[in-house]
This record gives C-alpha cells, sequence and structure tokens, in this order.
C-alpha cells in the first residue's frame, strides 16, 4: 500500500512538473478533470444549490482560470514536503473558488432584486407616524438608490429576507457589529432624504 501511494505521489509530482516548467498542462487537466467536477458537485448539494450543466461547465472553467493563472501562480504554491498530496491541494483551490463563486452569485441575485415594500415599511415606522406622502416616496426612491451596493445588500438581506446581522456578516465576511453599525447608518441616511 505504500509503495502504491508513493507511486501515485510520484505521478501527481511528475504531472505537475510537467505542467509548471514544460507549460504542457493537458496531462494535468486530464487527471484532475473529474475530481474538480465531483468536487463542484458535492459542494452544491450541501448548500442545496442547483447546478445545471451550463452552471458545471462555467464553474469547471473558472477553476481551471484559478488553477492557472498568473503563471500557475496557485499550483506553484504547492508544497508536496508538507505531507499533502497535490489532489489535496487541488481540492481546496476548487472549493475556494467554487464558494466565492456562489457568494457572488448570492450578492448579486440580492443587489440587483427590486426594491421591496418592507424596507419602505419599516422605514416609515420608523420615521413618521402618517403614511409618507407621494413626494416623501419619491424621496426615499432616490435615497435608495444613492446607496452603495454592500448598503444595498445590507437592507435587502436584512429587511427582505429577515437575516440576523450574524448571518449577514457571514454572506458578506464582516463581523455582527459592524453590520448593525452599518444598519444605523443606513437608516440615518435614507430617513434623512425625507425629512
Amino acid at each position: 500500500m505504500k509503495n502504491h501511494t508513493n507511486t501515485d505521489q510520484s505521478k501527481e509530482l511528475r504531472i505537475l512538473r510537467n505542467c509548471l516548467d514544460n507549460d504542457d498542462c493537458e496531462e494535468f487537466v486530464k487527471q484532475y478533470h473529474k475530481l474538480i467536477i465531483k468536487t463542484i458537485q458535492r459542494i452544491h448539494e450541501k448548500c442545496r444549490v442547483t447546478l445545471t450543466s451550463d452552471d458545471l461547465d462555467d464553474m469547471v472553467g473558472e477553476v481551471f482560470v484559478q488553477i492557472f493563472d498568473n503563471d500557475c501562480k496557485k499550483l506553484r504554491l504547492y508544497d508536496e514536503n508538507k505531507g499533502a498530496k497535490l489532489s489535496v491541494w487541488i481540492y481546496f483551490i476548487v472549493q475556494s473558488t467554487v464558494y466565492n463563486c456562489l457568494r457572488k452569485r448570492r450578492i448579486n441575485y440580492i443587489l440587483y432584486s427590486d426594491m421591496n415594500n418592507e424596507i419602505k415599511e419599516y422605514l416609515k415606522n420608523k420615521a413618521f407616524e402618517t403614511e409618507l406622502t407621494i413626494e416623501q416616496h419619491v424621496d426615499l426612491e432616490k435615497a435608495m438608490k444613492s446607496l452603495n451596493s454592500k448598503d444595498i445588500v445590507i437592507m435587502k438581506l436584512a429587511y427582505y429576507q429577515g437575516l440576523s446581522s450574524k448571518e449577514i456578516g457571514k454572506i458578506l465576511d464582516m463581523e455582527a457589529r459592524s453590520i448593525n453599525n452599518r444598519k444605523v447608518n443606513i437608516i440615518k441616511q435614507l430617513i434623512s432624504f425625507i425629512n
């Protein structure tokens, strides 16, 4: 068994060297293509995200871009002396790429979805005791369009999807306290537009 493992590792290192030193990555692509596909599929299943064949093709392409970009920078970071097989290193590159793509896709979906009545209702109740006038509605629309993309995402996640600051922080890679502070500042900014 040990001999078999050494043979596998020797093969992986030969494929890697051929790719990095001779710019011949065809064998590398053949060797790791199935691993990349299976990893992408597993992550989508785990995250309960639908994966069409076009999505899969796009994701595989993005993974290979990440692997070969900048003169194979991520591949060159692999160190066989640390004990991990190259296939494990590839797995981590795939995992990182897929999670980043899913995160961007979710944020873009949220960002470009319609502004919603929940935000307007929240602001109306927070700032006024009566219904908003037509002018105030128009001012509020302008105010919401003036927000930067991260603030729009925070507002939509908080008031449309009802997520907590901690949950929003995980999506945006921010501390819950920062999300809370940002929400307060956004609300103040929006209310100032309609006062």
